[in-house]
């Protein structure tokens, strides 16, 4: 393959894994840069087909992945992991002040940290109090954390706990008597 510009035979694909994935080439004479979409794909075909295999196996056992290519441009995969809500007692008995207090505990079970991103509350967004209310807003891999609710009302209802990561969603629900 000759370079569209200077015509010169010294043309690789590029130094970015993505761009050289996509048929990026550049002349090693101009430095211009073109697509060249067969060698390309033939010079990156071995990469694609181990960062393939890699990316794969990461995502089934659930860790997270990380390379690149010769210090440019990386490619990163990061599995999510799984929380379990617990709400003690169940169900909450008002207390003599009115008022229905119980603990909300966060367990991770898959070995990956989660990230809170949102918190519903009764329908309620109480995204920006996840920190201040469990005192992170990310659970530690296999680790848990807890907060102390306190709910008030003039009758007993059914109040829906949502917490949501990057791509998933946990629900528990407390009955409040």
């Amino acid at each position: 393959m000759k370079c569209p510009k200077c015509s010169d035979s010294d043309v690789r694909p590029s130094r970015n894994a993505v761009k050289a994935m996509l048929g990026g080439m550049r002349c090693m004479n101009c430095h211009r840069r073109f697509h060249g979409w067969s060698t390309a794909f033939r010079a990156a075909a071995p990469w694609m087909a181990i960062s393939a295999l890699c990316l794969i196996a990461a995502l089934a056992i659930g860790r997270s992945v990380s390379w690149g290519s010769a210090g440019t441009g990386s490619v990163h995969a990061a599995a999510e992991g799984d929380l379990v809500l617990s709400i003690q007692p169940h169900p909450v008995v008002r207390s003599e002040d009115g008022a229905w207090t119980y603990r909300v505990q966060v367990h991770e079970t898959k070995g990956v940290p989660v990230r809170i991103w949102k918190l519903s509350v009764a329908g309620v967004d109480q995204s920006a109090k996840v920190a201040a209310w469990f005192g992170t807003d990310e659970i530690p891999a296999n680790g848990w954390v807890m907060a102390t609710a306190r709910s008030s009302g003039s009758s007993p209802a059914t109040v829906d706990w949502v917490l949501e990561g990057e791509a998933k969603k946990w629900r528990a629900a407390v009955e409040l008597r």
